[in-house]
C-alpha cells in the first residue's frame, strides 16, 4: 500500500511543480468580444493583430479594410463614421509633442486639444467660424512595437465626438493575434 502511494506522490509531483511554476510569456489576453463587435484579424495586411471593431448589428455601414492610403498601414472602414488607420509607429510619429508641432505648422486649421496624454491627443480642428473637425491620434504598444491608430483625416469625414469615441473604444482592444490567419488575403 505504502509503495502505491509512494507512485502516484512521484507520479503526480510534476503535476504540482509546474501547476506552480514560474509563468513567464503564457499571459493570457482576455478574448471575450462585448455585444455589438467583432474581432478583425489584421495578419492578412501585414499586422499580427486583432481589433475589436463594430459589427453588423451596428447598422453603421459595409466593412471595407484595405492597406493604408498614403500613409501607409491598414484602413478600416464602417460606412461614414468608423474610419481608421493602424500603422507601425516610428520616432516621429510616436512622439505626441512632435505631432501637435506638425499640426500647429500646417494650415489643417486650428487644433483645441480636448484630452491630451502620453499616449493620446483628442483634438477638434476649426476652419473658419463654422467647420469643425473632430480627431484622434493614439499611441498604442503591444510587446516591443508601438502602432498609431487614428482617424482617417479626410475632408469629407464629418465625425462627432461619439464616432472618435467609438473608434477610441477599438483602438484600445488593438493585441497581439495569437492565431495568425493562414492565408495572406490577395
Amino acid at each position: 500500500m505504502k509503495k502505491i502511494l509512494l507512485l502516484l506522490a512521484v507520479a503526480g509531483m510534476p503535476v504540482l511543480f509546474n501547476a506552480c511554476g514560474d509563468k513567464k510569456g503564457t499571459e493570457q489576453v482576455d478574448e471575450t468580444i462585448p455585444a455589438g463587435m467583432m474581432a478583425l484579424d489584421l495578419t492578412p495586411y501585414g499586422f499580427p493583430l486583432k481589433i475589436n471593431i463594430p459589427d453588423s448589428t451596428a447598422n453603421m455601414g459595409k466593412l471595407e479594410v484595405s492597406e493604408g492610403e498614403s500613409w501607409g498601414g491598414v484602413s478600416i472602414r464602417i460606412g461614414k463614421t468608423f474610419q481608421l488607420n493602424i500603422n507601425v509607429g516610428d520616432e516621429e510619429s510616436t512622439n505626441l509633442k512632435m505631432q501637435k508641432e506638425l499640426l500647429a505648422a500646417t494650415d489643417a486649421g486650428e487644433c483645441t486639444y480636448t484630452t491630451e496624454s502620453d499616449s493620446l491627443l483628442v483634438y477638434v480642428t476649426k476652419f473658419g467660424e463654422e467647420v469643425k473637425r473632430n480627431h484622434f491620434y493614439q499611441v498604442i504598444k503591444i510587446g516591443t512595437e508601438k502602432y498609431v491608430i487614428r482617424d482617417i483625416n479626410d475632408p469629407e469625414n464629418e465625425f462627432l465626438e461619439d464616432h472618435i469615441k467609438k473608434m477610441m473604444e477599438s483602438a484600445k482592444t488593438l493585441r497581439n493575434n495569437p492565431k495568425p490567419a493562414a492565408e495572406p488575403k490577395s
